[in-house]
């Protein structure tokens, strides 16, 4: 289950409604976190899918103002299956 892929969180000048749009047709992602601006996804696979998704994005409507990519990790596990990052 950790090996399950990269955790992409985007930032931008966008809307939920306009990132889903975005996102439609790529099977490997799926939405962990929403909201205005922010975006926490977790792809599946190794880089390649990663990689589509980042061209994807870049490529289309929705402003993106930054992007990270961690790689599977027991906090993006913890993201993945409660969708809040752990805190102290």
């Amino acid at each position: 289950m950790i090996g399950d892929g990269d955790v992409v969180t985007v930032r931008g000048g966008f809307d939920t409604d306009e990132a889903h749009r975005a996102l439609e047709g790529i099977d490997a992602v799926r939405v962990v976190s929403a909201e205005d601006g922010r975006l926490v996804l977790s792809v599946a696979g190794e880089g390649a899918g990663s990689a589509k998704l980042l061209s994807r994005l870049l490529d289309g409507p929705i402003d993106v103002e930054g992007v990270s990519i961690q790689p599977p990790s027991l906090n993006g596990l913890f993201l993945k299956l409660t969708g809040r990052e752990l805190r102290d």
